[in-house]
């Protein structure tokens, strides 16, 4: 009989996103606030800060026809906790989803970053939103001129569907994520999180799986061959 040498799992630590995986840039954010991967959960959590933008930059990742989908929890406030976003540009502009607790309503935006944040509103849907609950949420595009904009969740079905013609619009750009919130950050009692993030390419007119991410809490040793 022979034996072969295994690993043994270990927890990972608490890390920044970009610092867990360098293919996830930081295009704007408040000093000192982070995205982080927390190895106690195998969750995606935010850091102390009121407004981030991360993009997803990978070989693989989309810069044009593209959908992010993940598993969002909402925090306990009318915040705009984790949101996705699309065709982020290198200083954070793009278009992003908001899912607003309390509130009741999602909107979709297009965000101009530059000294400041700026965000014009392009449409608005009620919807069942409640605080600390999970919804698989989905924001896609497509086309350029108009940009075709779609997003859903797995409640409320469908929410939103509209095309961008305006000479502001976002042609190209990468997958991201977006949090600007003062409240249910990590080590508070409730906070919001992002898990199952996934990354399709659309250029070809079907979803190609490029990215996904479970943000897992457990890794595993490398030990050499026995």
């Amino acid at each position: 009989m022979s034996w072969a040498r295994i690993a043994a799992p270990v927890a990972r630590a608490t890390v920044a996103l970009d610092s867990a995986d360098s293919d996830w840039v930081k295009a704007h954010g408040d000093s000192g606030g982070e995205m982080l991967v927390m190895g106690s959960t195998g969750r995606l959590e935010a850091g102390p800060a009121d407004l981030m933008i991360y993009r997803y930059t990978g070989t693989d990742s989309p810069t044009g026809d593209q959908l992010i989908r993940a598993n969002v929890h909402t925090g306990t406030s009318t915040e705009e906790h984790f949101q996705l976003m699309v065709r982020v540009g290198s200083t954070g502009s793009g278009y992003v989803a908001t899912w607003r607790p309390v509130l009741g309503v999602v909107r979709l935006y297009r965000v101009a970053v530059g000294v400041s944040v700026s965000a014009t509103l392009l449409e608005t849907a009620t919807a069942t939103v409640l605080v600390s609950t999970t919804y698989l949420m989905t924001l896609k595009v497509t086309g350029t001129n108009p940009c075709v904009l779609t997003l859903s969740d797995n409640v409320n079905g469908e929410l939103i569907s509209y095309d961008d013609s305006n000479a502001s619009r976002a042609t190209s750009g990468y997958p991201g994520l977006y949090f600007n919130a003062a409240n249910n950050l990590t080590g508070d009692t409730s906070p919001a999180w992002v898990d199952n993030l996934q990354i399709e390419d659309w250029s070809s007119g079907a979803g190609v799986l490029v990215y996904g991410n479970n943000f897992d809490s457990v890794g595993w040793n490398k030990l050499s061959p026995p």
